[in-house]
């Protein structure tokens, strides 16, 4: 196993849990970003490799609301990268 730190944080796609995505990837965390908007992750993702070629952040597309979505995802994290260190459970919904 990796002597990589792995963290998985939701509601990665903007505000405080984009920024912590930014800040633990440039850290040296592999960092599995999750959130509903593919765009924003993939973005994200290619702009850090960008600045750091070896920042590995793993965009998982995923709505927190889908139960068996949700263990999917972190089975994948398991699977991928064999632990997780950290989790950020940050995804929030909005009700006006």
């Amino acid at each position: 196993m990796s002597d990589t730190r792995v963290a998985w944080i939701t509601g990665a796609s903007s505000g405080i849990g984009e920024a912590l995505a930014r800040v633990m990837a440039r850290a040296g965390w592999r960092v599995y970003a999750s959130a509903r908007r593919a765009d924003r992750l993939d973005a994200l993702a290619a702009e850090l490799k960008a600045e750091r070629p070896d920042a590995d952040l793993r965009p998982l597309v995923l709505d927190v609301t889908d139960r068996a979505a949700t263990a999917l995802a972190v089975a994948r994290i398991y699977e991928e990268s064999g632990r997780l260190d950290q989790a950020v459970l940050n995804a929030g919904i909005y009700w006006p």
